[in-house]
């Protein structure tokens, strides 16, 4: 149930981060929202720290050696902390139409008991602000 709930924030954040720029253009645009994301693909996955706002550079971040590592952070997770709460979440993006729809992924990983699991939840985003 963690690892459901991990997944779809993932895909809550990266909708978010959309919004930010799409809707309000002192942050950017739909080009500055997919330019962030870019580095962002299967192979070089990417983390979130959701300690910071949407449109902060370090808000996404390159997946190091480790992994992008789950803490346990005043009782929620959190990209850093002491606490390693055995959950890693990695988020990358897939341009679908450049000027109008990506498709974003969010995989949570994680070992219990013998074996290790994943779940992975994918939602296509839309520049539906064309101005």
């Amino acid at each position: 149930a963690v690892a459901i709930y991990l997944a779809q924030e993932g895909i809550e954040y990266i909708r978010n981060m959309r919004d930010a720029y799409v809707l309000y253009p002192a942050n950017g645009t739909w080009i500055s929202f997919r330019t962030k994301l870019s580095s962002c693909n299967q192979g070089n996955e990417c983390g979130i720290n959701n300690s910071v706002s949407v449109t902060d550079s370090s808000f996404i971040f390159k997946c190091s050696s480790g992994g992008c590592k789950l803490y346990l952070n005043d009782g929620g997770y959190d990209s850093s902390g002491s606490t390693d709460s055995g959950f890693v979440r990695k988020v990358w993006a897939e341009v679908i139409d450049k000027d109008r729809e990506v498709k974003i992924f969010s995989k949570v990983e994680w070992t219990q008991g013998s074996g290790d699991y994943s779940i992975t939840f994918s939602e296509n985003l839309f520049n539906w602000y064309e101005i």
